[in-house]
C-alpha cells in the first residue's frame, strides 16, 4: 500500500508558503512487519488523524487539517520517503527469507 498525503497550498497572510494537511492514507502500526520498526531506520505510520513516525517512541509527524510552511513540510517528507524505502527493504528480505524457508518437514524418533 502506498503512502497518500494530500494537500492543499496556501498562502499565509505573512506571505510565506504553506501546504495545509488535508488527508493522509497509510497502514496502521499493526499492519506492517515487526521488523520494520524494529531495524532502527526510519518508520511511519497512520494513527488518528495524521502520520506518526519514530520508533520506540511515536511522534506525531503530520496532522490532517494542520498548516505547515513549506521548508518544515518538506523536512517532514525527506523523513516519509526514508520511512517508504525501509519499508521495501524490510519486505524485501521477509519475501528472500521465507523464499528459502518453506515448505515441511517429518521428523520420525
Amino acid at each position: 500500500m502506498a503512502i497518500v498525503i494530500e494537500t492543499e497550498k496556501v498562502v499565509n497572510s505573512d506571505g510565506k508558503l504553506s501546504r495545509k494537511v488535508l488527508k493522509v492514507d497509510l497502514l496502521r502500526r499493526e499492519q506492517v512487519p515487526k521488523l520494520y520498526f524494529d531495524n532502527h531506520e526510519p518508520a511511519v505510520a497512520q494513527g488518528g488523524d495524521g502520520i506518526y513516525f519514530g520508533s520506540p517512541h511515536w511522534y506525531v509527524m503530520l496532522s490532517e487539517k494542520h498548516v505547515y510552511s513549506e521548508e518544515d513540510f518538506q523536512e517532514k517528507m525527506k523523513f516519509v520517503y526514508a520511512a517508504g524505502k525501509n519499508l521495501q527493504k524490510v519486505n524485501a528480505k521477509l519475501a528472500k527469507l521465507r523464499e528459502g524457508w518453506n515448505g515441511n518437514e517429518t521428523f520420525v524418533i
